[in-house]
């Protein structure tokens, strides 16, 4: 019975030790990178000219310096 009393006393007088708290590392949030829109260039529609006399019909309808006939 000594043994058993001695032992109890014994196991009080431990101190506990303190267990440290990890602490929790915060994740970081990665910013999302804004993607860039590209801006489209508009193609520039060439002019078209427009005379449209009886003998050419659709034919007329070309591109200005291009046509050496249409420049009477």
């Amino acid at each position: 019975m000594k043994n058993s009393i001695y032992a109890t006393l014994k196991k009080k007088k431990k101190k506990k030790k303190k267990k440290k708290k990890k602490k929790k590392k915060k994740k970081k949030k990665k910013k999302k990178k804004k993607k860039k829109k590209k801006k489209r260039k508009k193609k520039k529609k060439k002019a078209i000219t427009t005379w449209r006399t009886p003998e050419l019909g659709s034919d007329a309808l070309t591109t200005l310096p291009s046509c050496p006939t249409l420049h009477i």
